[in-house]
């Protein structure tokens, strides 16, 4: 039997007799069409990366998490561990700048104009002078301001508060400062987007404008020439499809990235098309959110390059699942961080990144630490293995039986280590006759000690079945590269 489809993105649909296909910590990419992947499908699978310290935090308590990275445009790396806001150097070495920051929201927003950083917390607003290194609190004509964008020489605010000394609510204003001066905040300088009734709750910045979100609308506001009105809104933009998850709004290579929500429902994952949007999730990541019984408006997003890959990394933190977006492939896959003492892979433990010193720097959720990613890095910082784990699509001959008599993993071989834990590394398969309800028992086999480049991965006797899906699973240390598989088999008369 020739090359069978195996490589395929992340699609779990409601019914796994439909489809089971899975991609945990492998994301696709496209080869060229003379190359050995391309034969069938054109991708292949790639091992995500592993995580390695870069600044250990040892000045702050080892219970703080990470609440936000930012990395200004000065070339200055900040984050926000519980209360503390933190410097951090090229060699990794940090700077407590702060540690009186309000905890009320687990997301700290940052912005800077070189010469201020601004941090909101959900309960005040923080301007840190870039040049002299001193935090202050502005006075505000508003409270609980939750996030912070910087355009037209002004810092934007939104907030969840009131209007100060009043009960009126400011919920669907949007403030900003004085010209380039972080600490002043005039009690006139606001507008309000009024194309929708809901309040706004996220913000973001693309190509020097505004896009405003509430839960059942957005609408974008473009830079005026008016000093008194310095934004004006955009003709035509408006749309009912709002925001279900305020920390999934991001903005990354000129696009904008979001949970969506609307008067009909909730959790569809859009991207920004002009100032329109394009759904980007699909029914299987939808059916998975809206099944789990669980809040989705927790979920955090982030995203980074890698490689000339595009990934918005949305976490839901309630759900336990991590869904990877990219941008290049227009595929998913997931994420997955393993839990050594429940043996179990739940969400990805990285919540937060910046680009820094030339590299990607992530804030874990679990740690005080600032990690690395690092494409070359095949476990994580604490030496966790790393579970790639990918399901196949079903394979069936028109419901006739088939007999399996073997099944080859074509894969890079030859990549263990030297020494200790992936020195004479191995890959699981299990199947399962049922469209993934139940799975075999566990069959392994080597894969290929360092330099043994012409090794193959195979199983052999795999019994007979009418539909079938295999499960692989490696967790050394090693390079993982999946190109693709093939199953020798034999299929019966009769249905």
């Amino acid at each position: 039997m020739p090359m069978v489809p195996f490589i395929t993105e992340t699609y779990q649909h409601r019914s796994s007799n439909v489809s089971a296909s899975q991609t945990l910590n492998l994301y696709p990419e496209m080869v060229g069409q003379d190359s050995k992947g391309a034969a069938r499908v054109n991708i292949i699978l790639i091992g995500t990366e592993g995580t390695e310290v870069f600044s250990n935090l040892d000045s702050l308590p080892s219970n703080v998490n990470c609440r936000g990275l930012y990395y200004t445009a000065t070339s200055r790396l900040f984050a926000v561990y519980g209360p503390n806001l933190v410097e951090i150097d090229s060699n990794g070495v940090e700077t407590v700048r702060s540690t009186a920051l309000g905890t009320l929201s687990s997301v700290v927003s940052m912005v800077d104009n070189g010469r201020y950083l601004v941090l909101c917390d959900g309960q005040n607003l923080y301007s840190f002078d870039l040049d002299t290194n001193v935090i202050t609190t502005p006075t505000l004509p508003f409270t609980n301001p939750t996030k912070v964008l910087y355009l037209n020489q002004r810092f934007v605010v939104i907030n969840n508060g009131l209007e100060v000394g009043t009960t009126n609510s400011t919920k669907n204003r949007f403030y900003w400062s004085a010209l380039n001066d972080a600490t002043v905040w005039p009690e006139l300088n606001f507008a309000t987007a009024e194309q929708s009734a809901d309040d706004i709750i996220s913000f973001v910045a693309r190509q020097n404008q505004i896009w405003f979100f509430g839960e059942r609308s957005y609408e974008v506001w473009g830079i005026s020439s008016n000093p008194d009105l310095p934004y004006s809104f955009v003709d035509g933009s408006a749309t009912n499809v709002g925001c279900g998850a305020k920390n999934s709004v991001i903005s990354f290579s000129d696009n904008v990235f979001w949970l969506g929500s609307s008067s009909a429902g909730t959790n569809q994952i859009f991207m920004s098309n002009g100032y329109n949007h394009r759904r980007i999730s699909n029914h299987s990541i939808e059916s998975l959110l809206n099944d789990s019984g669980d809040r989705t408006d927790d979920a955090i997003g982030f995203s980074y390059q890698s490689n000339g890959h595009i990934f918005y990394v949305l976490t839901f933190i309630a759900v336990n699942r991590t869904f990877v977006y990219d941008v290049l492939t227009d595929m998913w896959h997931e994420r997955g961080t393993r839990d050594p003492l429940l043996n179990i892979v739940n969400r990805y433990e990285p919540i937060f990144a910046a680009y820094a010193y030339g590299k990607t720097v992530v804030g874990d959720s679990k740690t005080s630490k600032v990690l690395r990613l690092n494409l070359n890095k095949y476990d994580e910082w604490d030496g966790r293995p790393i579970v790639r784990q990918h399901q196949s699509p079903i394979y069936w001959d028109d419901l006739r039986e088939v007999i399996h008599r073997r099944f080859l993993l074509d894969m890079e071989n030859g990549v263990g280590l030297q020494n200790g834990q992936g020195s004479e590394p191995q890959a699981m398969l299990q199947h399962s006759d049922d469209g993934g309800h139940t799975w075999s028992s566990e069959r392994w086999t080597n894969i290929g000690r360092i330099g043994s480049y012409k090794s193959r991965s195979s199983w052999r006797f795999l019994g007979r079945a009418r539909e079938r899906v295999y499960r692989v699973r490696i967790t050394d240390p090693i390079k993982v590269i999946l190109i693709g598989a093939r199953v020798i088999s034999e299929t019966m008369a009769n249905p």
